[in-house]
């Protein structure tokens, strides 16, 4: 297959969250949209920030999700603060990173 070069490049991934609970975790999930950036794209934000070098990168790549209710069971429309909120969450931002790392790289992460 021949390989397409995009600008603005987007991909789609799904998100499993462990909410933690009293007697231990809850599995939930939402679908994030990422932007490709390149790794000097990366780089930079990385040794721009001085801390929370995941949280600065959430903000550029991670630009949409859905799948996301509220505790009524009602959608929770997709926006910039609800994202900013979501990169806040450790036991939510951890799987963003993570997802949108081995979708750049296509390789899966050992458990």
């Amino acid at each position: 297959m021949t390989f397409v070069l995009r600008e603005n490049h987007t991909f789609k991934r799904r998100i499993d969250v462990k909410v933690p609970t009293d007697t231990g975790f809850k599995a939930e999930s939402f679908t994030a949209t990422f932007a490709a950036i390149d790794s000097d794209e990366a780089k930079e934000l990385y040794e721009a920030a001085d801390d929370n070098k995941d949280r600065v990168l959430l903000g550029r790549v991670f630009i949409g999700c859905e799948g996301i209710k509220d505790e009524d069971g009602n959608d929770v429309a997709d926006t910039a603060s609800l994202r900013e909120m979501l990169a806040k969450i450790p036991y939510v931002a951890l799987p963003l990173i993570t997802e949108f790392w081995k979708g750049l790289s296509g390789q899966k992460t050992k458990n």
